[in-house]
């Protein structure tokens, strides 16, 4: 017997640019910038192997969903933002002091959403036709593709940049002396996994 299914993915992006320059005197001047551009997801489309198989199933929320039914309510969002800015200051011709700082958050969590936190069933491929009729399933049968949880999956950068440059002149021509200092912190904190046997 053969059905008709309407399955939709729907993927939004966003993307916000927000930036502020500044000169509060002749010898010091500030830029800020901003950068959200997050991604969202609303639902799921089947695997290529659904279109022959029995489509997948599950009890959420204490009703069952099956089909589009079931993928409609999937999807996910990663969520972007970017903040960052910088100082420049001249207290004389020949001094100056430079600094600049930002921080980069990143949480991937797209196709992470309507995932079962229960048991998955696979009617192996290899089984014997009188095993998976035994079974009560057909070869390749499954309730759903996956149960594979992501709470979280965040990333971060923090960045700092500050230095100090002298410029003179003679010696035979202009020449600058510099020095400074430089952090870039990388950081990722998770939590994802299978869903525990038995929930």
């Amino acid at each position: 017997m053969s059905e008709t299914q309407t399955y939709n993915l729907r993927r939004y992006r966003d993307f916000t640019d927000a930036r502020l320059d500044g000169a509060p005197s002749d010898k010091f001047h500030v830029t800020g910038r901003f950068i959200w551009a997050p991604i969202h997801d609303e639902g799921a489309l089947p695997a290529f192997t659904e279109t022959t198989t029995t489509p997948q199933q599950a009890i959420i929320g204490g009703q069952t969903l099956r089909g589009p039914a079931f993928l409609n309510q999937q999807g996910g969002r990663q969520n972007s933002n970017n903040i960052s800015g910088s100082g420049v200051w001249n207290p004389t011709s020949h001094l100056v002091f430079s600094v600049r700082g930002g921080r980069t958050f990143l949480n991937e969590k797209l196709g992470s959403y309507g995932i079962p936190r229960a048991l998955r069933y696979l009617c192996s491929a290899a089984s014997s036709s009188s095993v998976s009729t035994t079974a009560g399933c057909t070869p390749g049968q499954q309730n759903f593709l996956t149960n594979f949880q992501i709470d979280y999956d965040v990333s971060t950068r923090k960045t700092l940049d500050a230095d100090v440059s002298y410029l003179v002149s003679g010696f035979g021509g202009r020449h600058a002396f510099k020095g400074g200092y430089q952090y870039n912190g990388l950081s990722n904190t998770t939590s994802q996994g299978y869903a525990t046997p038995g929930n």
